[in-house]
């Protein structure tokens, strides 16, 4: 039974691999390869080793992080765009305004 299975994982990576290297050549079926994969997962997912899915757990826990890393990274770009440019506005409209009101200091 256990070399049953390490047959088995052998047989989903190489799939796996082979789906992979078609979606990076981009053959034109990126859609139907997607889906392919997809199934091809939920097929061998419900009986894949344990060590299988543990590396798979570990694979989503570190795609979600770097995903959620992504976000947070992406909002203080935002947030440090927004407050700069509320600044500048600040700094501009004080420096038109003491050029307005004192021509003969600025």
């Amino acid at each position: 039974m256990p070399e049953d299975r390490r047959s088995t994982d052998t047989l989903f990576l190489d799939m796996v691999r082979g789906l992979k290297k078609d979606l990076e050549d981009h053959t034109g079926r990126e859609d139907t390869l997607i889906h392919e994969l997809r199934n091809t997962v939920e097929a061998f997912s419900s009986g894949a080793s344990p060590e299988v899915q543990r590396k798979r757990n570990e694979y989503l826990d570190a795609l979600i992080q770097k995903e959620k890393d992504r976000a947070a990274f992406r909002q203080a770009v935002i947030e440090k765009t927004l407050a700069s440019l509320l600044w500048s506005i600040l700094v501009g409209l004080t420096i038109s305004v003491g050029h307005y009101f004192f021509p003969d200091k600025w």
